[in-house]
């Protein structure tokens, strides 16, 4: 995008393009490492260098430059106009993409639109020192508001792009399936899928996929653990704590015998 706007006079108006190599050299490391880090072969960087040589041309040019140093991870180009067909037509032949501001929030709608929706796609902003995770098409859906109808998987899919960040893997990949379970099921959809689900029936169902493995478990558990107390001797645990007792406790409860 260009913030740099200036009216010259009533209709006509200028803006700059700003292009810097330190900049591009960031976003282009950053997509490498990225790739690097998750087992990725390609690197495509986008842009429209064939009209705007010099800036464009000075982005491509700095993600080949950057690619030299990842001699394990293929680099590639792409004029945008190309790439949003391409991206229709045959998107498995991309890996990675790099792209300015732009281009790169028209080619994330069109990814959506692929596979769903804006509802259903994550997505993450990464600064040097901080990290903001939200939907990556970043709709407002002000045609919803209030209606209980939004879908809430890109929501919860961003927030376990969170914990990944924070190192929460187990916990992150946990919540992602349940979600994904959820679409998979085809039986709770909201709206923009085929669906009539709200956004709280959605979410429920999330969650109850997440939780149920874990009330499972915990159910035998504790089930395994009454008969074992119910056959011990009472001065072996506690001396007043009878089986109706425990069965009649919190949770929490349960959880301290665990």
């Amino acid at each position: 995008y260009s913030v740099l706007e200036n009216q010259l006079c009533p209709g006509a108006v200028e803006f700059l393009k700003i292009m810097t190599k330190s900049k591009s050299y960031i976003f282009a490391e950053y997509a490498f490492d990225f790739a690097l880090k998750n087992n990725r072969e390609l690197v495509t960087a986008i842009h429209k260098a064939n009209i705007m040589k010099l800036g464009d041309g000075l982005f491509r040019q700095t993600v080949k430059d950057v690619g030299q140093d990842y001699p394990g991870i293929g680099v590639s180009d792409l004029i945008v106009d190309n790439v949003s067909l391409q991206a229709v037509a045959k998107p498995q032949q991309f890996d990675v993409l790099v792209t300015p501001n732009l281009y790169g929030s028209i080619l994330s709608n069109i990814g959506a639109a692929l596979i769903g929706g804006p509802g259903l796609v994550p997505g993450a902003n990464f600064g040097r020192e901080y990290a903001v995770f939200e939907p990556g098409c970043r709709h407002v859906g002000l045609d919803i508001k209030g209606k209980n109808s939004a879908n809430p998987t890109a929501m919860i899919l961003s927030s376990a792009m969170m914990l990944r960040h924070l190192g929460l893997n187990d916990h992150a990949d946990k919540i992602s399936k349940a979600t994904y379970d959820v679409i998979a099921e085809g039986n709770v959809r909201t709206a923009d899928i085929g669906g009539t689900a709200t956004t709280t029936t959605t979410t429920s169902r999330a969650n109850f996929n997440w939780y149920a493995p874990i009330e499972t478990w915990r159910a035998g558990f504790v089930a395994g653990a009454v008969q074992s107390l119910a056959a011990a001797p009472v001065d072996a645990i506690y001396t007043r704590l009878t089986v109706a007792e425990m069965l009649e406790g919190s949770h929490e409860n349960l959880w301290v015998f665990g």
